[in-house]
C-alpha cells in the first residue's frame, strides 16, 4: 500500500525545482496533490505531468505572501479535494546575493515575506482546519543557512531561522 493513498497534499512552491520533485514523490505514494506556484507555466505543467500519471491533481496559481492569495488556495483546494492532509510550505528561495550594509529595506521584506511570512500564513490557513477533521502535518522546509551564517544571503538566513523557530512554536502550539 502506497503511504499517502487517499490523502490530499497542498505544496507551495510545485511548479519547478525541489517542489517538483516533491510533488512527483508524493504522487508516487498514491497522493492527490494541490501545488501552488506563483509561475503559471510552471505550475501548469506540473500539473499536467501529474495528471498524465493518473494522479488527481490541482494547480493554484497564487503569491503565498498575500494573505488574500493563500486564503484564495485554501478555498479553491478544500473545495477540489474535500480536505488537506498534509501541507508542505516548500516555496522560497534566496532571490539575490547582496552583502548587508547593501540590502534595501524593500529587499529585506521582500525576503522575510517569501521565506518566512508565506509559512505562517500557509500553516494559518490549514491548522484550525486541520484540527477539525482530527489531525494533519505540516512539513516546513528550511536550510542549512538557518543555522549557519551567510554573509551575503542575511535575508535569507534569517528567514529560515525564522522558519525553523516558528515550526517548533506552531509545534507546541498545535
Amino acid at each position: 500500500m502506497q503511504r499517502y493513498s487517499g490523502k490530499n497534499v497542498l505544496i507551495s512552491g510545485g511548479g519547478s525545482g525541489i517542489g517538483h520533485a516533491i510533488c512527483l514523490r508524493l504522487a508516487a505514494e498514491g497522493a492527490n496533490i494541490i501545488l501552488i506556484d506563483k509561475d503559471l507555466k510552471g505550475g501548469q505543467t506540473v500539473e499536467q505531468e501529474l495528471k498524465q500519471q493518473d494522479t488527481k491533481a490541482l494547480f493554484v496559481q497564487a503569491d503565498i505572501t498575500s494573505e488574500a492569495d493563500v486564503e484564495k488556495v485554501h478555498k479553491e483546494a478544500t473545495l477540489f479535494f474535500g480536505t488537506i492532509d498534509v501541507l508542505v510550505n516548500n516555496a522560497g528561495g534566496a532571490m539575490f546575493v547582496k552583502p548587508p550594509e547593501k540590502l534595501r529595506p524593500e529587499e529585506w521584506n521582500a525576503a522575510i515575506a517569501l521565506n518566512l511570512t508565506s509559512v505562517f500564513l500557509c500553516s494559518q490557513a490549514v491548522a484550525q482546519y486541520m484540527m477539525n477533521q482530527g489531525g494533519g502535518r505540516i512539513v516546513n522546509i528550511s536550510s542549512v543557512a538557518g543555522m549557519r551564517l551567510s554573509p551575503s544571503f542575511v535575508h535569507y538566513g534569517a528567514a529560515k531561522a525564522g522558519v525553523i523557530n516558528l515550526t517548533k512554536s506552531l509545534a507546541v502550539c498545535w
